[in-house]
């Protein structure tokens, strides 16, 4: 939680200047600022900064590495460089992972921890399903018979 507050107040501040000072306030006041949790103390720009950043880390990293590795995996074992089922399902999970994790906690805030779960499994099945996929294929020689 400190970090989260050290990391908000760096990144949010107020037109005058003074970064985070809303929310050093609340935190005076005894108030909390717990995005994962799900209260409704949380300012908007806050809600949106946490939209942002898990759209971004869990959506567009999330994709981006489960592409870079089928399209590496597959070009160094000599397969054809075209997306598969597995593969369409690999990055339908990790979409369905950010939008579970995303808008979940907006349609259903006291229920955030599910959600958070849910996405973490979405995540998880997708690299599972990749290991599945592609575990023999890096460990046995290229199909093409081409030199590693």
């Amino acid at each position: 939680m400190l970090f989260v507050r050290l990391r908000l107040e760096s990144v949010i501040g107020r037109p005058d200047g003074s970064a985070g000072a809303n929310i050093r306030r609340m935190w005076r006041k005894g108030r909390t600022v717990r995005i994962a949790s799900g209260q409704v103390d949380t300012p908007p720009r806050i809600a949106l900064l946490a939209l942002a950043i898990h759209t971004f880390t869990v959506g567009v990293i999330g994709t981006a590495i489960i592409a870079m590795i089928t399209r590496t995996a597959r070009g160094h074992t000599g397969r054809e460089l075209v997306a598969g089922k597995v593969e369409v399902a690999c990055y339908g999970l990790f979409i369905l992972a950010t939008l579970v994790r995303v808008l979940g906690p907006w349609l259903a805030p006291q229920f955030t921890m599910a959600w958070i779960y849910a996405s973490g499994l979405c995540g998880a099945a997708a690299l599972v399903l990749y290991c599945v996929r592609y575990g023999a294929w890096l460990v046995l020689a290229r199909v093409d018979g081409k030199p590693d």
